[in-house]
């Protein structure tokens, strides 16, 4: 890895061995977001949303893994302060730890798919999901990204945490080099 992996870092990545319609239908190469959350122990760990939103071990479960590809985004110190993260991390993890995923939620991406893709509509990651109960990964890194400071919700002005997709995500991360920083990635 380039640089250490430290709390509040963004993580996006892909699932060779699954996410294969997820991918399809939001046209990425990534299937999956999540968030570096404190050290358990010393160990870096990641919240995100699986069967529930968990925490667990970012270099066995990530690392090394032949399994995943990943890209690992910091935000950049001219553009928040150590507080504003750790604010961030625990909000995040105090409203979400232990929430269940929010499967119908996905419903939402083939919709997307079909109104962008096929009858060529704009802007429908604006419109209301029907199902918002349980929390996806892109949701909670959204949120994650929204409570670090006022200044990323400009960023996510578009979007809604019931809405975005991880490949949102890193595209207003990748649109963004000077506020975000790629310090990892396993292809």
């Amino acid at each position: 890895m380039n640089q250490k992996i430290e709390p509040g870092m963004l993580g996006f990545s892909n699932n060779k061995k699954g996410g294969g319609l997820i991918r399809f239908f939001t046209r990425s190469n990534i299937s999956h977001s999540f968030v570096i959350t404190f050290p358990l122990n010393g160990i870096v760990a990641v919240e995100e949303a699986s069967a529930s939103v968990q925490v667990v071990p970012f270099v066995s479960h990530y690392v090394g893994n032949p399994n995943y590809a990943f890209y690992i985004y910091k935000v950049v110190a001219d553009y928040v302060t150590p507080q504003d993260i750790e604010n961030a991390v625990t909000k995040i993890f105090e409203e979400f730890a232990g929430v269940k995923y929010g499967w119908l939620q996905l419903l939402y991406f083939p919709y997307r798919w079909f109104k962008e893709t096929i009858l060529r509509k704009k802007d429908v990651h604006r419109e209301k999901n029907w199902f918002t109960k349980g929390v996806i990964c892109s949701e909670l890194s959204f949120w994650y990204m929204k409570y670090l400071d006022p200044a990323f919700s400009e960023l996510l002005r578009d979007f809604d945490g019931d809405t975005v997709q991880p490949d949102d995500l890193l595209k207003i991360v990748q649109a963004n080099p000077k506020i975000f920083q790629l310090v990892a990635e396993q292809a």
